[in-house]
């Protein structure tokens, strides 16, 4: 019984951290800054306040919360990919449409 409760607590971690490393991620491709120190404890914080809520949570909701968060860190990197992409100019050039 122990082993499956710390297999969820791995897995909440993971959620926690891939979601909040998205949001950074995000900041980062907006500002094109790396977060100040005062920042980074904050979203420490709320790296732990999820990973803490996340089971009550979970036991309340009726849908797949962990997948609802990993897909919420998807959507997120996404954005900055395509933030990034967006700043960045490209050398090539583009064919003519015949």
């Amino acid at each position: 019984m122990s082993e499956s409760t710390t297999v969820a607590t791995t897995t909440t971690s993971a959620v926690a951290t891939d979601l909040v490393a998205a949001g950074e991620s995000v900041f980062k491709a907006f500002t094109g800054d790396e977060m100040s120190a005062n920042a980074q404890k904050i979203s420490d914080g709320i790296t732990k306040l999820i990973d803490g809520a996340f089971p009550t949570i979970e036991g309340k909701v009726s849908f797949d919360l962990a997948d609802v968060l990993g897909g919420s860190a998807d959507v997120l990197n996404g954005v900055a990919r395509l933030v990034n992409g967006a700043k960045t100019k490209t050398t090539g050039t583009v064919a003519a449409a015949s």
